[in-house]
């Protein structure tokens, strides 16, 4: 599958120690996320998905000692699991930094990627409100059901597409 430019694909391994990107998405994801989701889900899902799909470029950053150093500024990431009992792939955490406009690039790779491994569904669950869900809508996914969030004006939709 080829990638666009600054988009990189990584897969979860059976492994004692995180990859790069992960631990980039440790240290960013809050950010990345828009500080809607919180840190303590974002570690959860880091530990359990099978691949994913990042768009980052490299920063070369000016330290106290004026040596140059280079840091990965990730821009959006999307993390997924592949469910064999259904044959399904659920979209397990997308998100993107304020105008980054990458939902749809890295939703059209997961679907790639799913057809690749010969699913034909993915799933995801979208927190947001009513213009999220009609975003996704938008691109091909149904909703199956929708909960609210106590205490707030946000809900919780379960969405499904065939590819």
């Amino acid at each position: 599958m080829e990638l666009p430019k600054n988009f990189e694909y990584f897969e979860y391994f059976e492994r004692k120690t995180p990859n790069i990107v992960e631990k980039f998405l440790r240290k960013q994801g809050d950010e990345i996320c828009q500080e809607k989701i919180g840190t303590d889900y974002i570690k959860a899902r880091l530990q359990d998905y099978d691949f994913g799909f990042v768009r980052s470029s490299v920063k070369a950053q000016i330290g106290q000692v004026r040596t140059r150093q280079t840091e990965h500024h990730v821009y959006s990431f999307i993390l997924c699991k592949f469910i064999p009992a259904f044959n399904i792939i659920s979209i397990t955490l997308v998100c993107s930094r304020t105008n980054s406009k990458d939902g749809k690039q890295l939703i059209e790779l997961a679907e790639q990627k799913a057809k690749h491994m010969n699913c034909h569904q993915l799933s995801l669950t979208a927190v947001g409100n009513s213009r999220l869900l009609h975003w996704y809508e938008s691109q091909g996914y149904i909703k199956i059901d929708d909960k609210p969030i106590m205490d707030s004006k946000s809900k919780v939709y379960y969405m499904m597409k065939n590819i």
